[in-house]
């Protein structure tokens, strides 16, 4: 019952071997979330961290000997598929301590985020430009040097919204539309 629902579930599941850490079980979600065949992961086990993010493996590795320790771990970290997109996922994972206190397997579930990460970063964003857009607001009714008010507008449109420069320019009302 548990292989029907680890097999067709959209959540990774796996079991390494806490002593040798070979590879016990992984789900076939492994394929679709990491893009390796679940194969080579049972050839290697340390394969899995070819997908990682380079920013994101030293956190990966310790969150592995966390486990390996006695301790639950919970983290997030990106994928970076052989295509090039980018893909989030939180794992969950703790240890299977043995009857004579030893750590038998460390098991554990992987949950493909990126939707809910792409979210927030669109989210964050629209934040940033509305804040920006309020503060060159005021900064439009409070300044009178016009030179002033377009370096403050430009300022906020770095520091503020995220951009990396900024240039305001006046947009004439000619034939060809010059500014």
């Amino acid at each position: 019952r548990f292989l029907e629902l680890a097999d067709n579930s959209e959540d990774l599941y796996f079991s390494r071997d806490g002593l040798s850490g070979a590879m016990l079980y992984i789900s076939p979600a492994y394929e679709r979330l990491w893009g390796f065949s679940c194969e080579s992961l049972y050839a290697n086990p340390e394969t899995y961290l070819d997908a990682v993010h380079p920013a994101d493996r030293d956190a990966v590795i310790g969150a592995y000997a966390t486990n390996r320790s006695g301790l639950a771990t919970e983290i997030e970290y990106r994928l970076v598929l052989a295509s090039g997109e980018v893909r989030w996922v939180r794992v969950h994972s703790h240890p299977v301590i043995g009857e004579a206190g030893q750590i038998e397997r460390v098991v554990g579930t992987a949950h493909d985020i990126t939707f809910q990460k792409r979210a927030a970063e669109a989210l964050a964003s629209t934040a940033r430009a509305l804040e920006m857009l309020s503060l060159c607001n005021r900064a439009l009714t409070r300044m009178e040097d016009e030179r002033q008010l377009l370096a403050e507008i430009c300022r906020l449109a770095v520091d503020v919204g995220g951009y990396r420069m900024a240039w305001v320019g006046y947009a004439r009302e000619d034939e060809a539309s010059s500014i």
